[in-house]
């Protein structure tokens, strides 16, 4: 479940970069998709692995 949500997140913030000018300063897309959806993930668990 924690998976899913992260990667629902994550879709969300990518979508948020390429609309701003920070998508510019991207290198290497699927490496920043990786290291997103690793720290949103630990975020998630972090927050809700407790309830």
């Amino acid at each position: 479940v924690y998976v899913l949500l992260a990667l629902v997140l994550t879709g969300l913030l990518r979508l948020l970069v390429q609309a701003t000018p920070l998508g510019r300063w991207i290198w290497h897309e699927a490496l920043f998709d990786a290291a997103l959806f690793v720290c949103v993930l630990f975020l998630v668990v972090r927050l809700l692995g407790t309830l």
